[in-house]
C-alpha cells in the first residue's frame, strides 16, 4: 500500500523519511498558531462590539422569517393532517 500525499502546486510530497515528518510538524504548528490568531482576533472583535453598546447573539423571540406570509397557508394545510414533508417540497 501506498502512503504517500503529493502536491500539485508545491511539488513536493509526504512519505516516511525525515524531512518529510519535519515538514508535516512545520505545516501542523503553522495551521496551530493561524487557529490562535483566528481565535484571538475574534474574541478581541467580540469584546469591542460588546463594550461599544453592541449587542451579541441571536435576538429574543422567534424572530422574522421569510415564511411569515405563508402562515395561515401552512397552519390549514397542517391542521387538514398535510405532513410537513409535502409542505416543506
Amino acid at each position: 500500500m501506498c502512503n504517500h500525499q503529493y502536491t500539485v502546486k508545491g511539488g513536493w510530497s509526504l512519505d516516511n523519511n525525515m524531512q518529510s515528518k519535519v515538514m508535516a510538524m512545520v505545516f501542523s504548528m503553522v495551521a496551530e498558531i493561524e487557529r490562535d490568531l483566528i481565535s484571538k482576533k475574534t474574541k478581541e472583535a467580540l469584546l469591542s462590539i460588546k463594550l461599544s453598546g453592541g449587542k451579541l447573539g441571536r435576538p429574543i423571540g422567534r424572530g422574522k422569517s421569510k415564511l411569515d406570509v405563508l402562515r395561515p397557508e401552512i397552519e390549514a394545510l397542517l391542521n387538514n393532517g398535510t405532513s410537513q414533508k409535502f409542505i416543506s417540497k
